[in-house]
């Protein structure tokens, strides 16, 4: 039953993340249910792979893992406050493109990681854009 599935999956990811990685994976791997394969994706988050995981999902179709691997890769960034990132920094490059991303959501968290990091940025349409 897929109920039962997921919240089985569910109660790994609070209590067991790292004992469960390999059923994360497999489920990862194989499901095509999306609630399963998003609390699969989850556990491999909080299972200490978890930078590995946030960046194989950056471009997951599903716009929730798109979500929670940006927040999770975002958090994982930690600049040296006395050195500001530039226009041309890995990092902000790596972010810019998520500014059209047709979920609001992730366009919305990655304009204001810009912009507390004194960037400008503005609406064009539906999306944003970094100001030059």
């Amino acid at each position: 039953d897929p109920i039962v599935r997921l919240y089985i999956l569910r109660g790994l990811v609070e209590s067991s993340p790292f004992a469960a990685v390999s059923l994360f994976k497999e489920v990862w791997n194989t499901s095509s249910d999306p609630e399963l394969r998003i609390e699969a994706f989850r556990g491999l988050l909080r299972s200490g792979e978890g930078s590995k995981w946030s960046e194989s999902g950056l471009s997951d179709r599903d716009e929730r893992i798109r979500f929670l691997s940006l927040r999770e890769w975002i958090s994982r960034l930690n600049p040296d406050p006395r050195i500001p990132y530039t226009r041309n920094n890995d990092s902000i490059l790596r972010i810019e493109p998520f500014l059209a991303d047709p979920s609001r959501g992730i366009r919305e968290l990655a304009k204001g990681f810009l912009e507390n990091h004194g960037f400008t940025v503005r609406q064009s349409g539906f999306v944003y854009i970094l100001q030059k």
